[in-house]
């Protein structure tokens, strides 16, 4: 029950009315529900709509949760090179001047910015019909038709969502994006340049010292009310799945999480501490739909929200950060790690330019036309500084930590541990509200 009071000046609260939100109005994962307001006298005198998010726990979790990297970054891993879907786009829009040779978001892809040293590599995943996760950016495919009408009829395409097609489905299309493919140079002569490739095989087959930038790909709603995807998975199922893939096939792999949509941030937190989320920002731009939510299109707002949620940090939007770069050093001084995505990023004097800001991360396309083939910077570091912050947390650790010892906590947050206090399943439901009433 809803207790609504009214101020009355030189008294105390009125009591004007209540509500009763009952568990069955609480169907999916996440959604909105509007109740009635009943005054003392069971007189109708408003409305109130909640907007709610279910958090379940990851049933049969393989996560070791002894150590976290959920807050864990170095002081150095500041400029890292991140390679976008891969070695880039391989689809043309208006703002890319130059399109990869290789398809996006495959394995020859993710090894290409590899080998020229990528640290992270940036993908997208989201389901099949089937349930299996899959790397592959539009939420829709173009698959063409060939038109049984007059001769010399036009090729049709006809638009189905990723979600509707099994894998099986998806490796025997010939698909198309929803705009103009760049050509490339690789034909299908292997498996690793097949679009929709599982992400377990990313995990085993790409050289495991380039970390993994996983974004969760899921729908937003836009300013107009509409969505990107319609009648999408059941959120907690969807990102369950994702993470079940990840803890049991990513090694010793440095992955991070993102996503645009703030509570996704939020599950993926609290539903397992190994690997660190970043939240994805659309900022102010004119380049794409704007999102309705305004924790993402306002990149102040979204750093207050960072730190409320407790994860890692930011991915800004470029376009938001060429504008107005104290931003960076804003999202900085909070102890947030900052990457940064965008078309603008495709240029080799704004990629410096991004990295003398302190940038931890600058996503782009096309790695080996920007920068000289080098060494990941992960290819040396065999996580012994968090077995040195496991053994601090050891039964037989001493009670004080050296100045000098990693299991020291930093004062901005940049290197620290993080554990569950314990293994009890709970499920946490949060709550947003709006009332109307006479």
């Amino acid at each position: 029950m809803i207790d609504f009071y009214m101020e009355v000046k030189d008294d105390v609260p009125q009591h004007i009315g209540f509500c009763h939100v009952l568990p069955g109005n609480i169907r999916d994962s996440i959604g909105t529900i509007v109740q009635p307001i009943s005054s003392m006298r069971q007189e109708p005198i408003g409305q109130i709509t909640i907007e709610y998010v279910v958090i379940r726990p990851l049933k049969d979790c393989p996560c070791d949760l002894s150590v976290s990297y959920s807050k864990h970054w170095k002081h150095g891993w500041t400029g890292l090179d991140i390679g976008h879907r891969g070695s880039g786009t391989s689809q043309k829009h208006n703002t890319l001047k130059k399109c990869a040779t290789v398809r996006e978001n495959t394995i020859a892809s993710l090894q290409r910015a590899t080998d020229h040293g990528a640290d992270f590599v940036e993908f997208d995943v989201q389901l099949s019909k089937d349930l299996v996760p899959v790397l592959f950016h539009d939420f829709h495919v173009n698959i063409g038709l060939n038109q049984k009408a007059k001769q010399g009829g036009a090729l049709t395409t006809l638009r189905i969502p990723v979600k509707d097609l099994t894998l099986k489905q998806l490796h025997e299309l010939k698909i198309s994006h929803e705009t103009d493919e760049c050509p490339i140079e690789e034909p299908y002569e292997s498996d690793l340049h097949e679009p929709f490739p599982m992400l377990q095989l990313a995990l085993e087959n790409v050289s495991t010292h380039v970390g993994f930038n996983v974004e969760i790909k899921w729908t937003m709603q836009l300013k107009d009310g509409s969505y990107e995807l319609n009648n999408p998975f059941e959120l907690n199922l969807f990102i369950d799945i994702v993470l079940d893939a990840v803890l049991k096939y990513a090694g010793k792999r440095r992955i991070v999480f993102s996503c645009f949509h703030p509570d996704i941030c939020v599950m993926l937190r609290l539903k397992q501490n190994k690997y660190p989320v970043l939240f994805l920002t659309q900022g102010a731009t004119s380049k794409y739909p704007t999102y309705n939510d305004p924790r993402t299109q306002n990149t102040p707002v979204a750093i207050n929200f960072a730190l409320f949620a407790g994860i890692l940090g930011l991915n800004m939007h470029t376009e938001d950060i060429l504008r107005d770069p104290s931003l960076v050093k804003t999202a900085l001084s909070h102890g947030l790690i900052t990457f940064c995505w965008g078309d603008d990023n495709n240029n080799v004097d704004t990629i410096k330019y991004l990295k003398k800001l302190g940038l931890n991360g600058i996503i782009y396309d096309r790695i080996e036309d920007h920068i000289e083939q080098k060494e990941s910077v992960f290819l040396s570091d065999d996580g012994s500084d968090l077995l040195q912050i496991a053994a601090c947390l050891s039964p037989n650790s001493p009670p004080y930590l050296s100045e000098d010892s990693l299991c020291t906590l930093d004062t901005d947050g940049f290197n620290h541990q993080d554990t569950n206090a314990n293994g009890n399943e709970v499920n946490v439901i949060s709550f947003g509200f709006g009332v109307i009433g006479r």
